[in-house]
């Protein structure tokens, strides 16, 4: 979907994530673009088939994954490795 594009690294490890917490098939995802003040500042991603949200924050290179009820299930530090190794929240 995103092959070639540094964004395709970030979905790469949003799915890696996903595969950690068990979800092996999430579906198709909806996206918004996050703005503030006019400047871009990350990406939502909504996989309604298995109730997870995830917020790609691009200052802050982290992607959250949260439920359904908000609860934090993971960050991923795209910090770590040039892939995006993540750790637990």
């Amino acid at each position: 979907m995103y092959q070639g594009t540094y964004f395709s690294a970030i979905y790469e490890s949003l799915l890696d994530a996903l595969n950690q917490l068990g979800i092996k098939e999430p579906g198709p995802s909806k996206t918004a673009t996050l703005v503030r003040d006019g400047f871009c500042t990350g990406r939502r991603f909504l996989f309604e088939d298995v109730g997870v949200n995830a917020i790609w924050l691009m200052a802050e290179q982290v992607i959250n994954l949260r439920d359904d009820c908000g609860e934090l299930l993971k960050t991923v530090d795209l910090r770590t490795t040039s892939t995006g190794t993540s750790r637990a929240a």
